[in-house]
């Protein structure tokens, strides 16, 4: 699931090692991004991280600063993670959105390279709790099924009760996520990695003219006056 909005695509396991201040064998299941590791490590080391959320950059312009010190939660002084939301971005491709153990899927993709189904009208829910693997979309029964051949990730397969009411978690992430574009756009950055082949033009239909057959020398045409 490398390149999709997939847990199997992004959760890998994360080693941490500070004696005194974190306990040996200790093992957390919380939430956390790599985007947490700096202010994590800084607060440990003494240091003041950067609030999460809107602030300035050094050139005085404004940013907004993803990370979040989650050092309270590694050094086991507080029992749940810092952070709750994760928004899963590929390349330059919007994926999914996670409130705790809600995750909504926005793009559907079997594999990276794979085809994708756009489902922006309405996602699929997993609930990572109760379906770690994703194998189930708790969206409501039918929305598409498998049966349809084009894709095994599409929505439709759980057989319980509708969910769809828990996209309203996913509504407010969304929001906020587009408000802090809005107010701190990206820097300009050129194209690599998974973002290559993002400045592409976009090729139109080519103006064709309806074709007829040829007519014989000296004949005239039954439009022609």
């Amino acid at each position: 699931m490398k390149g999709t909005g997939f847990e199997a695509g992004w959760r890998v396991p994360g080693l941490m090692w500070a004696p005194g201040r974190i306990q040996p064998g200790t093992v957390l299941h919380g939430m956390m991004s790599h985007m947490d590791i700096w202010p994590t490590t800084a607060a440990m080391a003494g240091l003041t991280p950067p609030q999460h959320g809107d602030g300035k950059g050094n050139a005085g312009q404004p940013i907004y600063f993803d990370g979040i010190d989650n050092s309270a939660y590694v050094m086991g002084k507080v029992q749940q993670s810092a952070r709750t939301e994760m928004i899963y971005i590929e390349g330059l491709s919007f994926q999914a959105v996670r409130w705790n153990q809600w995750k909504f899927v926005f793009t559907a993709k079997d594999a990276w390279l794979g085809p994708e189904l756009n489902l922006a009208s309405i996602p699929a829910i997993y609930n990572l709790q109760m379906d770690p693997g994703e194998q189930y979309d708790m969206t409501f029964n039918g929305a598409a099924p498998r049966e349809l051949g084009i894709l095994s990730t599409s929505p439709g397969r759980f057989s319980g009760s509708d969910n769809a009411w828990s996209v309203g978690y996913a509504t407010s992430i969304v929001n906020n996520f587009k408000d802090s574009v809005a107010r701190c756009p990206n820097v300009p950055t050129i194209p690599s990695g998974a973002a290559i082949g993002a400045d592409l033009p976009e090729f139109l239909t080519p103006n064709l003219r309806e074709m007829s057959a040829p007519r014989a020398p000296g004949t005239a045409s039954r439009t022609e006056k």
